[in-house]
């Protein structure tokens, strides 16, 4: 039957089965990705070049195991089809690459496109004649107006090649090697089908190399996306560390304190919690008396000192300036209570070891806990643990006060 395809296990179908399955995995892979990610646009860019490199390798495998003439000249029109729009996929892959419009270029590859696939399917004798080449591999004989498919391959070229460029003088060295493969698919692939088409037309050669295209380009596809999921992964961790950590003291954020706290408040029962407020006593003779370097290694070691605390799960934060927070859950009021006396020991051993005269300078720790109940409010146990801490502050400083 002349719909039916047989494959002829030779040495170009193998490289080309292996393109297909290739891109089949490499288009799962982004669908994968686009699911889960959120560089949308870009994995639209990315599998729309795949599909059309399926849709260029499938064409190209049915042509070389044509079995007929009027299969050699279908497929050979699709082949081309598909390479004019896959050069229309990479425009704007590389627009959205360099960050950079590009409108005229992507209407005139539209426009350039049509007009040539328009050429292709309405049977026209300029691309193709609508003869046969009975070479080494069946192919359809070029047309007279065959030369504008390379001259089309050739300016895309010197175009993205000029914007790459262009794009080098605006941005700085690491963000032009991010863009490189990108760059170097579209100029290997541009090039290594121009080569093709002149010396299928020139030199009446046709060699089924196009495997090594779709290789090429879609194995720097995966490169430029990879590295740019690691740097956007890595800029994530960075604002998610920010968020949940004090640059400093290395103890959580006061947004983060916070949420745990609204979190525990919304349980329905509520029982062996605790919230302390903290403020280091002194520290502004600390900073005046020996500098604010030292005041810095002072707020560290007390971070130290925090995430020191049994048990694991005890959350501690700083709140802003020499202002900390520790919440308890699930803990006895007295286990509370000798940690807090041991923050307090090991802050003031810490404060000897940096060389910090305690009582020239004043300085301790002001411990106000109170015990969270159902129904409080996030406003309430702040409020009662600031006024226990203030309650140690004025009751001699250096001590816990607990609101049970």
């Amino acid at each position: 039957m002349d719909n039916e395809l047989t494959i002829i296990v030779n040495r170009s179908s193998v490289p080309t089965l292996g393109s297909i399955i290739l891109l089949v995995s490499f288009i799962l892979v982004t669908v994968a990705f686009y699911l889960f990610i959120d560089k949308k646009k870009l994995l639209l860019y990315i599998m729309a070049n795949q599909i059309i490199m399926l849709l260029f390798s499938y064409f190209f495998l049915r042509l070389i195991n044509s079995q007929s003439p009027s299969e050699v000249l279908l497929f050979s029109k699709e082949l081309y089809v598909a390479l004019l729009f896959d050069v229309v996929a990479i425009m704007y892959l590389t627009s959205y690459v360099l960050g950079k419009p590009m409108r005229v270029l992507k209407l005139l590859s539209w426009l350039t496109a049509l007009l040539l696939s328009g050429l292709i399917l309405l049977d026209t004798p300029y691309i193709f004649t609508g003869e046969i080449d009975y070479t080494s591999y069946y192919t359809a004989v070029k047309g007279s107006w065959f030369f504008l498919m390379p001259l089309y391959s050739i300016v895309v070229s010197v175009c993205l090649i000029y914007e790459f460029f262009q794009y080098k003088k605006l941005v700085n060295k690491k963000t032009f090697m991010k863009a490189m493969p990108i760059l170097v698919g579209v100029v290997f692939f541009v090039t290594h089908t121009t080569f093709i088409a002149f010396t299928s037309v020139i030199f009446h050669i046709f060699k089924p190399t196009n495997h090594v295209n779709v290789i090429v380009i879609s194995v720097t596809l995966i490169i430029y996306y990879y590295n740019d999921l690691k740097e956007t992964t890595s800029m994530s961790e960075a604002l998610y560390r920010t968020y949940i950590y004090d640059e400093l003291t290395q103890v959580h954020t006061r947004n983060y304190c916070l949420n745990e706290i609204e979190r525990l408040l919304e349980r329905r029962y509520i029982t062996d919690s605790y919230v302390a407020f903290m403020d280091i006593d002194g520290f502004k003779q600390v900073n005046d008396y020996y500098g604010h370097l030292l005041g810095d290694k002072v707020l560290k070691m007390l971070g130290e000192v925090l995430n020191g605390i049994e048990p694991k799960l005890t959350t501690v934060g700083r709140l802003g300036g020499d202002e900390f927070i520790i919440l308890f859950d699930e803990m006895a009021s007295s286990m509370v209570l000798n940690e807090l006396e041991q923050v307090i020991h090991n802050y003031i051993y810490g404060l000897y070891e940096l060389g910090v005269d305690v009582k020239e300078t004043g300085s301790g720790l002001s411990i106000g806990a109170v015990r969270i109940e159902s129904g409080m409010s996030m406003k309430g146990v702040l409020s009662i643990a600031d006024e226990a801490m203030y309650e140690a502050k004025r009751s001699g400083k250096n001590k816990v006060v607990y609101y049970g």
